[in-house]
């Protein structure tokens, strides 16, 4: 087995691991490797299994045991039984685990669906992941004419930095017209705090889920002293300097 394939990322007790969606495995499976670099054997007991695997070109696969465990894709958090073998991938889902949880593979998408919710995959097994999305973790309402902080959830949860940049879409701003001013941030786990702006004369409501932000990670955090860019009506900077869909914000900030 290979590092090419659909893969979707979620946690095994709660570890995050990025997992093989295989059609063509009828069980569902953890690296004996994984399960012993992640120390789950310290809560988790193995027990035997009569199940007999054998890799693609025929060889026999030693099985450890298996036991359930717990396993969250998306939202989704179910205890499944996993096998624990010596196999070459992190983590296989077979398709015990789709039948069980009402699952479908989206190809075209490149989406995982478990009891209809749609999952980003990624098409390899890698885990050095360099940017990718931050959304909204709970509904909040932004008050009007204020500043606000609230946490926003790193969209995939393999996904380390010990630090990064968070820059808003620009999808965000032009429909919510709040500034997200872009961040150097310390990451610690899956939540970073989202500062918003809001100029205008009545609150904004946002859902939880929506895109926020993109969050990439910074090399060497000492290459940008400043952590926050500042929005300003100087008069040495013109508003074509500006991204346009700003430009209708910025005109709203009071003069000091």
């Amino acid at each position: 087995m290979g590092n090419e394939g659909i893969y979707v990322v979620g946690k095994i007790e709660n570890h995050p691991i990025s997992m093989l969606v295989d059609t063509g495995a009828s069980v569902t499976i953890l690296s004996s490797k994984v399960f012993e670099n992640l120390d789950l054997k310290k809560g988790i007991n193995l027990t035997p299994s009569l199940v007999k695997l054998t890799s693609a070109n025929g060889e026999r696969i030693l099985v450890r045991g298996e036991c359930p465990m717990k396993i969250t894709v998306g939202d989704k958090t179910v205890t499944h039984n996993f096998l624990v073998a010596n196999i070459l991938n992190k983590c296989i889902l077979g398709i015990d685990f789709m039948q069980q949880n009402a699952c479908d593979i989206l190809v075209k998408k490149m989406k995982f669906k478990i009891k209809g919710v749609e999952v980003p995959c990624v098409n390899s097994e890698n885990l050095d992941i360099p940017f990718c999305k931050v959304l909204l973790a709970e509904d909040i309402e932004v008050p009007l004419n204020s500043e606000f902080i609230a946490p926003g959830k790193i969209e995939n949860p393999l996904f380390t930095s010990r630090g990064a940049r968070v820059e808003p879409t620009e999808k965000f701003v032009e429909k919510h017209e709040l500034l997200i001013p872009k961040t150097l941030v310390k990451v610690e786990g899956e939540v970073v705090p989202i500062r918003y702006i809001n100029c205008n004369d009545h609150s904004v409501k946002i859902h939880k889920g929506t895109v926020l932000a993109t969050i990439e990670n910074v090399e060497d955090m000492s290459e940008n002293t400043e952590t926050v860019n500042t929005l300003c009506n100087d008069n040495n900077n013109s508003e074509s300097d500006l991204p346009k869909h700003f430009e209708t914000i910025i005109q709203k900030l009071p003069e000091n």
